[in-house]
């Protein structure tokens, strides 16, 4: 766990103006979860998600919804409903 108790989100951060995607399993350890939060909370252009039931990897757990969460994403449609906003 050291390597996440130390994460600090990057000065500046909260000036970015990119759309940016957060996303983050639902079986993460807690401390994921929580900088998933974090991340979202500092800046208005990031948009949380949590994949429920996948830990770490969504993109090797299940790369079919992983990519269809980037491709709709990308395209500015609606995610697939196997995902929930991140709780704030």
């Amino acid at each position: 766990m050291g390597e996440y108790s130390s994460y600090r989100i990057p000065d500046g951060f909260n000036k970015n103006t990119a759309r940016t995607l957060v996303l983050v399993g639902g079986r993460e350890k807690k401390a994921l979860i929580q900088s998933a939060l974090a991340l979202v909370q500092s800046n208005a252009r990031c948009e949380g998600y949590v994949a429920p039931g996948i830990g770490h990897g969504i993109s090797l757990a299940n790369p079919d919804l992983f990519n269809q969460i980037i491709q709709a994403w990308m395209m500015d449609k609606n995610l697939p409903k196997e995902i929930e906003p991140l709780p704030i």
